[in-house]
């Protein structure tokens, strides 16, 4: 499926609210989108503890 929206996709700043989902979410984002910055991201490390381990292998 490919985004269709009216404007391109751009890198933008994230605040996860404390929702794991978001942060989660949006750190794959970033992996497209370079500048992407996650506040909040440690609410990830709770539900997923070593994503962003697991997110740098599978990009490189």
């Amino acid at each position: 499926m490919a985004y269709r929206g009216r404007r391109p996709l751009r890198a933008a700043t994230i605040d996860a609210a404390g929702d794991h989902r978001i942060a989660l979410a949006g750190a794959v984002a970033g992996t497209v989108l370079p500048g992407t910055v996650i506040r909040g991201f440690e609410a990830a490390e709770v539900s997923f503890p070593g994503f962003l381990d697991l997110l740098e292998g599978a990009a490189s």
